[in-house]
């Protein structure tokens, strides 16, 4: 796992001048938090919001690097949250990962036409994610 502990150094590199950064858009707050917790261990700067309106004005504050967002989010899903964020030049680099309980019943081409880059089901493992989140240090 090459790539895991080239993840955990650069991460957590005292060097490295700008935190990765990650927003979590998760209503369920306790998955938030364990998440958050997870991510910040391995040296991410993470934000959490638990409501789908609140992912667009986050990100133009927060200027996170990913956004790891479930999809059925209350106040605005988080297909129109991605929507938002793709619209906005300032964020299109911003790497969007959906999750969802739901994402075996729903097509993939729906979630990339929306924005995200990438789409995982609940729970994500992060054997999954910590490889994409290790290709932005590169």
């Amino acid at each position: 796992m090459h790539w895991f502990s080239d993840l955990l150094q650069m991460a957590m590199s005292p060097s490295k001048t700008v935190r990765l950064r990650i927003l979590i858009a998760e209503d369920y707050g306790d998955l938030a938090t364990v998440t958050s917790l997870l991510l910040g261990h391995y040296g991410f700067e993470v934000k959490e919001v638990l409501n789908g309106a609140l992912v667009y004005p986050t990100a133009l504050t927060f200027r996170p690097h990913f956004i790891l967002m479930d999809i059925r989010l209350p106040g605005l899903d988080g297909f129109k949250a991605a929507e938002l964020i793709r619209e906005d030049p300032d964020l299109k680099s911003v790497v969007i990962i959906g999750i969802s309980a739901y994402a075996p019943y729903m097509h993939p081409d729906a979630a990339r036409k929306a924005g995200f880059d990438y789409y995982f089901s609940k729970p994500v493992d992060f054997a999954d994610l910590l490889p994409i989140l290790a290709k932005r240090l590169n």
